[in-house]
């Protein structure tokens, strides 16, 4: 459970920097909305980390309080990204 809960916080890790390296050292996108859209999921990542860090360090002593938690936390990720408004998801269905 601890490893599992540790790939979790290496996937978010990826994420921050797949993020991160859209912005740096030149944002990918010329649209300000763009931008605007991945500075706001930098943000949502980077808030994630200390989560996922939160999560891992509690999966050495409750490890299925952690499992628990990581599901819940993968729960509200995947809804947050379905209902997400097509105008800010940035392209349509």
């Amino acid at each position: 459970i601890v490893l599992y809960c540790f790939s979790a916080l290496l996937n978010n890790i990826a994420w921050n920097l797949f993020f991160l390296t859209m912005l740096k050292p030149v944002p990918l996108s010329k649209n300000i909305s763009k931008i605007l859209l991945i500075k706001k999921s930098l943000k949502e990542a980077s808030f994630g980390f200390i989560i996922y860090c939160l999560i891992t360090t509690l999966a050495w002593w409750f490890p299925y309080t952690a499992l628990v938690i990581n599901t819940l936390l993968w729960i509200v990720w995947l809804f947050s990204a379905i209902m997400k408004p097509e105008k800010e998801s940035g392209h349509a269905a």
